[in-house]
C-alpha cells in the first residue's frame, strides 16, 4: 500500500526492491526536506533493500539527502515532471551505473551525484542552467557525459573533479565549438558529436524499455530493419535484422552506453541505448 509523506501530495511504496514515489494527493508534488544523513526519510531503515527507484508523474522535486548512500540503488527512472534535484540527493550511490536526467529538469543541486563511483554515463538535459559545485566529482568510472544544451551549461567549481581524463563529452554538432572554449567543458578530451541530438522529434521509432537489462524491442518501423549496436568507443558489438516490436537480446553485453543504428524503409536513425 502507498504511505503518504510530506505535505505536498506524495506517497511511497517499496515492493521487491523497487521504491516508487507517487503523487497521490493534493499539493505541489515537492518532496519535503530531509536531514543530513537521510535518517529522516521514511524508507531509511529499508534502504539496503532498494535497487530500483521510480518517480511517477506529478513529482516535481527530489529533496536533499533523500537517497544519500543508498549503495544498493542501481537504477533510477525519473518522471518528466521533475524540475529540481537538490543537494546530496544521490550522494555516494555507488551502485548507479547510468543516469539519464529528465528533460524537464532545470536545476541540479550541490554534490547531487558526488562520489557515485559506479557511474559510467550521465545525460544532462538542455534546460539545466547551472551544474553546481562538485556535482559529479569523484565519479572515477565515468566514461561519457551527454550535454544536450546548445549553449554550454554554466558549471561551478570542480563539477567533474576526479573523473577519468579520457571521459568523452557528447554534444550537438552545432554547439561543438562553443563547448571547446567554455569553462569546464573545454577540459574534456575528446569532445564528440552525438547524432541522436539532431534527429527530428517527429520520428516515431523508439526503443523500449529504457534503460534495459536483458533486451529491448523496436517500435515504429515499417517492415524489417537492419540494426547495428555500437559501444561508446565506436566498435560494433551486435548486428542483425529486427521487425516492428521485435526483441533484441543484449544480455551478454556489459553495462554501459551504446548506440543503435537502424536502417529502415523510413531512413536511417540512431538511438541511444542504456544497458544496466
Amino acid at each position: 500500500a502507498n504511505t503518504s509523506f510530506g505535505s505536498q501530495g506524495l506517497s511511497w511504496k517499496l515492493v521487491g526492491g523497487t521504491l516508487t514515489i507517487s503523487k497521490t494527493g493534493n499539493g505541489t508534488g515537492e518532496m519535503p526536506g530531509f536531514a543530513f544523513g537521510g535518517e529522516t526519510t521514511p524508507w531509511y531503515d529499508r534502504k539496503e533493500e532498494i535497487t530500483t527507484l521510480i518517480f511517477e508523474e506529478g513529482v516535481t522535486s527530489i529533496s536533499s539527502y533523500a537517497f544519500e548512500k543508498h549503495t544498493m540503488l542501481a537504477s533510477v527512472v525519473f518522471a518528466g515532471s521533475i524540475k529540481q534535484i537538490n543537494a546530496y540527493a544521490f550522494y555516494c550511490c555507488s551502485g548507479l551505473t547510468s543516469v539519464v536526467l529528465p528533460v524537464s529538469l532545470n536545476s541540479i543541486g550541490y554534490r547531487s551525484f558526488y562520489f557515485c563511483t559506479g557511474l559510467t554515463s550521465v545525460t544532462i538535459p538542455a534546460h539545466v542552467t547551472v551544474v553546481w559545485h562538485e556535482d559529479f566529482a569523484g565519479c572515477k568510472n565515468l566514461q561519457a557525459v551527454y550535454a544536450q544544451a546548445t549553449i554550454p551549461t554554466v558549471c561551478k567549481e570542480n563539477v567533474f573533479k576526479g573523473i577519468p581524463s579520457d571521459c568523452k563529452l557528447y554534444v550537438t554538432g552545432s554547439s561543438k565549438m562553443a563547448y571547446e572554449v567554455a569553462d569546464t567543458w573545454k577540459d574534456f578530451n575528446p569532445i564528440l558529436t552525438d547524432e541522436t541530438f539532431n534527429e527530428p522529434v517527429t520520428s516515431d521509432i523508439k526503443l523500449y524499455p529504457s534503460p534495459v537489462r536483458d533486451g529491448f524491442s523496436v517500435n515504429g518501423t515499417e517492415g524489417e530493419a537492419k540494426f547495428n549496436v555500437f559501444g561508446i568507443n565506436g566498435a560494433m558489438v551486435l548486428s542483425g535484422m529486427v521487425s516492428d516490436h521485435g526483441y533484441i537480446s543484449v544480455a551478454l553485453l556489459p553495462a554501459g552506453i551504446y548506440m543503435v543504428k537502424l536502417e529502415t524503409s523510413q531512413g536511417i536513425v540512431t538511438r541511444k541505448l542504456i544497458k544496466q
